[in-house]
């Protein structure tokens, strides 16, 4: 009895081996059939998900580079602004300077016009009119020092 039992277990298995064959041939066949390869599926499928690594390295790369040139931009537009001052700076120191020179020498040629005419005049104008000159020569020395 048990060795009819074992038999007849041995049998299913072996049937039941047979029935799971058939059942994927019959898959395959119905694959076929309807136009789907399983295999190239799958390979399908491995490809995709190569091709998305891929495209999310190439983003980040990409985000990377674009922070990169990001920060040169913003450096090159503070630095012109910079410049941009600076040029304006010098421009406004070389009109003073251009005053302060006119000034001197307008009062220089009054003293001149003064001490030419032999005037003796008012002391108390020749010494203010010199106290002056000294002034904004000494203003344009000091100005001239400070120019690089």
């Amino acid at each position: 009895v048990h060795r009819l039992q074992r038999e007849q277990q041995v049998r299913e298995e072996e049937w039941q081996l047979q029935l799971d064959a058939v059942k994927k041939q019959k898959k395959d066949l119905e694959s076929r059939l309807a136009g789907v390869d399983w295999e190239k599926v799958a390979s399908d499928d491995l490809q995709i998900r190569q091709l998305e690594t891929a495209l999310k390295k190439a983003q980040q790369d990409h985000s990377e580079e674009l922070s990169t040139l990001q920060a040169k931009i913003r450096w090159y537009v503070e630095n012109q602004e910079i410049l941009t001052k600076n040029d304006e700076l010098v421009q406004q120191q070389s009109q003073t300077i251009e005053n302060l020179r006119g000034r001197v020498a307008e009062l220089d040629g009054a003293l001149k016009a003064c001490s030419r005419g032999g005037v003796s005049g008012d002391p108390k104008l020749v010494a203010k009119l010199r106290r002056r000159v000294e002034e904004l020569e000494r203003a344009l020395k000091k100005r001239d020092s400070g120019r690089p």
